[in-house]
């Protein structure tokens, strides 16, 4: 599951910039793009929400600390977005959180024994 969900991330990511460094909407590329990151979203939510409900013996506390770090950083990231101006600074500011997600999933790899 953690291989699919970073081939799913690698594609709404790269599709993502693809939409950004091309610079013109469209209503079919935008609901590819939307499609595909709604993909990417939930195949992480299913593999957190099982995760966090079977690897913790307390059935509350990893989904009260899930929400509050998913709130905390959705603020942070939100925030770190606004700066940002230019086309090349969305790209590299979509790379960023791209390479933290990889690094994320690579680490819930290495960590739990499923």
């Amino acid at each position: 599951m953690v291989l699919l969900n970073l081939v799913e991330a690698s594609v709404a990511v790269a599709l993502i910039i693809l939409y950004t460094w091309l610079g013109t909407w469209s209503l079919w590329f935008a609901s590819i793009v939307a499609f595909f990151w709604g993909i990417q979203d939930s195949g992480v939510n299913c593999y957190l929400n099982a995760l966090l409900g079977f690897q913790f013996e307390s059935k509350t506390l990893p989904f009260s600390v899930y929400k509050c770090v998913q709130s905390l950083f959705a603020f942070v990231f939100i925030f770190i977005a606004s700066f940002l101006k230019k086309k090349q600074d969305y790209i590299f500011y979509f790379a960023g959180i791209y390479v933290l997600g990889v690094i994320s999933w690579l680490l819930v790899m290495l960590t739990f024994d499923f």
